[in-house]
């Protein structure tokens, strides 16, 4: 029986799709499959000895050198990307692995046309080791697994809100990463550089600073906001939905205090996928995130916030998907435009319509098929596996855990 193993990272955002992968390798083509978590691979691999790692990229200098050793024992590797949307200006030379080396890559199976094509003229890979299969992720949103979606009177059961199926929902999605950096720079840093992020203008060392200070701005504002919502629309209940890699400590006292004046209108939600809590909102609240773009497959009206002059978060081309709004006043008229029942202009959908094919590819609830099918075919013709490890790879792969050793 052939082996893949899957690496998840730390946002856990991408596991249920790599769960629905899992099951659908190991039951339509007897291919056994393991999840493992980001930094574990090195030691599963020599558990398991899969024939083929999948990575989500390869931006690391530890996993380029990792993935050379995986080589010369003939595992196949494929970059299966969590991003692949650049929702900023020179983020897409990343995510086409600009600063990277994808030597060792065998298939790298991006999201879209224009990732794949950056690719090819960066040098990176030749043609014919990039495939086009869209975003598995986005297979939530349609059948069979829309099934699996909790009804708005599960949600607000879960999270304490008032039980009423009538009553309207702002979903509040933040992404306020770097100002969860306020008091953590250096760390900050530490991770844009292993990332080269860095090199990415906008991201640069002397950037950092400036860049915290704006993204703090925007998330008062929001949270402002958020407040005088739930003032002014009496029967309006908002979830906020903090970003995974946010520091969700910063909002211990929002919290309190919003669960005190509002006690069956506001809930603080962390653990839930984002497509549950989408399926039952009235009208989304984000920063040029990927919540819109999944937001957009339910048809639910998006609201670009974009409030103060020095916001850097910010993708015009995004933006046309959504009504932007730069002050409460204009957050405040939209949401009772939708409120009352208004929909999204066929001039917004148009502009949707054009993102979603350039950036997503299909939207057909059939990736995750696709890429199993992939696998499955490259497993098929791949060469056999032979792990042969000797004492300098152990010291070499694992300097940490053997220094730990010799040590004690």
């Amino acid at each position: 029986m052939k082996k893949i193993l899957i690496i998840t990272d730390q946002k856990w955002r991408d596991l249920a799709c790599y769960v629905y992968l899992k099951s659908i390798l190991e039951k339509n083509y007897d291919i056994k499959v393991r999840l493992c978590r980001l930094g574990e691979d090195r030691f599963w691999v020599l558990h398991d000895k899969p024939d083929l790692v999948i990575y989500n990229h390869l931006y690391e200098d530890r996993k380029v050198r990792f993935a050379y050793w995986l080589k010369k024992q003939n595992v196949g590797i494929i970059i299966l990307p969590t991003e692949n949307i650049p929702l900023r200006q020179g983020v897409e030379d990343l995510f086409a692995s600009r600063f990277a080396d994808l030597t060792p890559v065998d298939l790298y199976l991006s999201w879209n046309e224009q990732v794949a094509r950056r690719i090819v003229e960066l040098g990176k890979l030749r043609p014919e080791k990039i495939k086009i299969v869209g975003v598995p992720r986005f297979d939530f949103y349609f059948p069979p697994l829309t099934q699996l979606l909790p009804s708005k009177r599960q949600i607000q059961e879960k999270y304490g809100l008032q039980v009423n199926e009538e009553a309207k929902i702002a979903l509040c999605a933040s992404n306020f990463t770097i100002a969860s950096f306020l008091n953590n720079k250096s760390f900050l840093q530490k991770d844009w550089n292993t990332l080269k992020l860095n090199r990415v203008d906008g991201y640069r060392p002397e950037q950092i600073e400036d860049l915290i200070k704006r993204d703090v701005i925007s998330r008062n504002l929001t949270i402002q906001y958020v407040e005088k919502l739930l003032i002014d629309f009496p029967e309006l209940q908002v979830i906020y939905k903090p970003h995974p890699s946010e520091n969700h400590l910063f909002y211990k006292d929002f919290i309190s205090h919003m669960a005190k004046r509002f006690p069956d209108r506001f809930a603080f939600v962390v653990q839930e996928y984002i497509w549950d809590l989408l399926s039952v909102s009235d009208v989304v609240l984000q920063r040029t995130c990927t919540t819109a773009i999944e937001a957009w497959m339910f048809d639910k009206p998006t609201l670009e916030l974009h409030l103060h002059s020095k916001e850097f978060y910010f993708s015009e081309e995004h933006a046309r998907g959504s009504d932007i709004v730069c002050n409460f006043a204009d957050l405040k008229r939209y949401v009772n435009y939708y409120y009352k029942g208004g929909t999204v202009s066929d001039a917004v959908k148009y502009q949707r319509s054009i993102l979603l094919k350039k950036w997503c590819y299909k939207t057909d609830g059939k990736r995750t098929q696709e890429v199993a099918i992939i696998m499955a075919n490259f497993l098929k013709i791949k060469g056999k596996t032979e792990y042969s490890v000797s004492m300098r790879d152990y010291l070499s792969l694992y300097p940490k855990e053997y220094s730990k050793q010799i040590y004690r």
